[in-house]
């Protein structure tokens, strides 16, 4: 699954985290320790994580776009 990395701790501990990037801001977000989560519910999370970012990301640019004039030549 593109962006979710498994992190291990100097004590051994272990964490799930989905990092992704929006127009070149990268960021993170902490998806939960392992054994509390498991690596089949890290999966499912950082699904409607993606998909939501995708929505996201998607409206940023229909609203930069929506602001933006016009340049059709219909002549």
């Amino acid at each position: 699954m593109t962006g979710l990395e498994c992190l291990s701790g100097k004590t051994g501990s272990k964490r799930f985290l989905l990092r992704y990037q929006i127009n070149g801001k990268k960021s993170s977000i902490a998806i939960g320790r392992f054994p509390d989560v498991d690596l089949s519910t890290a999966r499912k999370i950082v699904s409607q994580y993606l998909l939501a970012i995708g929505a996201k990301a998607y409206m940023e640019i229909f609203r930069q776009t929506i602001n933006q004039p016009c340049n059709l030549d219909l002549n």
